[in-house]
């Protein structure tokens, strides 16, 4: 067992270790603490194993068809640049936020714009 030696008064109690009875061979046997802590094996089971956890957590997320294709992406990227637009007319709490992403979602439009017109120049040769 362990025991706290009395100090005086000015002092905090300090743990102390009692060396009168024997030590078990497991730090942990007999620890109450360590009882109530689920196993391992457990956890792995209640998760599916290691393996399955990563291949979980790790898997691409699918996205809607209509986001895969370019020409879908620019439709939804436009989408969003209205509603942040209307939102950040409407709310007066976070319109400078909402004006600053609408502006940058506005600039990276105009950029794609540009790189789509520099790409079919230089097809057309």
């Amino acid at each position: 067992m362990s025991s706290v030696l009395p100090l005086p008064a000015h002092h905090d109690a300090v743990y102390v270790p009692d060396t009168s009875q024997p030590q078990s061979h497991s730090p942990h046997e007999g620890d109450s603490r360590m009882a109530a802590l689920p196993s391992v094996s457990f956890l792995s089971a209640a998760m599916g194993g290691l393996d399955s956890y990563l291949e979980r957590t790790l898997r691409p997320v699918s996205l809607p068809p209509d986001v895969q294709t370019s020409s879908g992406f620019s439709v939804q990227l436009e989408q969003a640049a209205q509603l942040l637009d209307a939102k950040g007319q409407q709310q007066s709490d976070g319109a400078t936020a909402l004006n600053r992403a609408a502006r940058l979602l506005h600039d990276e439009l105009s950029l794609r714009g540009l790189a789509h017109m520099y790409r079919g120049a230089l097809l057309q040769g």
